[in-house]
């Protein structure tokens, strides 16, 4: 992995499976690689933090940066650290609401900030509001037809 990549997570834990439930999809997290060893994520129970890669069963989703962009990734990684977890948008998801707290983040919604502050979207909220597996489908059709 990259900067700037993004770690889509399969996880096994209660958790995990409540979000694939509600999701409907493989995955129940996502995180950013801020190096080759370290990711950037937005985990329950805590702020966002950097922390190195603990998952074993994940898929990594490249995002082409150039040189200076990995750069300003970092930067925007680092300056996304310490927001504490959004559950009143995890309450939202459950309610089939958008319930939003904009000083807190989930995973995904950190994921669009990230790649709205980096320029690799356009509309912000056109990304905040999706769960894992509703990202991964968008940023994948979205990146193959930048890419392709």
């Amino acid at each position: 992995m990259e900067t700037g990549d993004l770690i889509f997570v399969r996880g096994d834990s209660l958790v995990s499976k409540a979000v694939r439930f509600f999701d409907k999809g493989e995955f129940s997290h996502v995180a950013i690689a801020l190096s080759d060893s370290h990711i950037l994520e937005a985990q329950y129970f805590t702020k966002s933090r950097i922390t190195p890669m603990y998952f074993s069963d994940y898929e990594i989703m490249k995002i082409p940066l150039t040189e200076n962009e990995q750069h300003e990734a970092l930067e925007i990684g680092v300056d996304l650290v310490g927001k504490w977890y959004d559950y009143l948008q995890i309450i939202g998801y459950v309610l089939n609401s958008n319930f939003n707290n904009p000083r807190q983040l989930i995973c995904s919604e950190m994921i669009a900030l990230f790649l709205f502050r980096l320029g690799k979207i356009n509309n912000y909220e056109e990304y905040a509001y999706l769960k894992p597996n509703e990202l991964y489908s968008k940023l994948n059709i979205n990146f193959q037809e930048s890419t392709g």
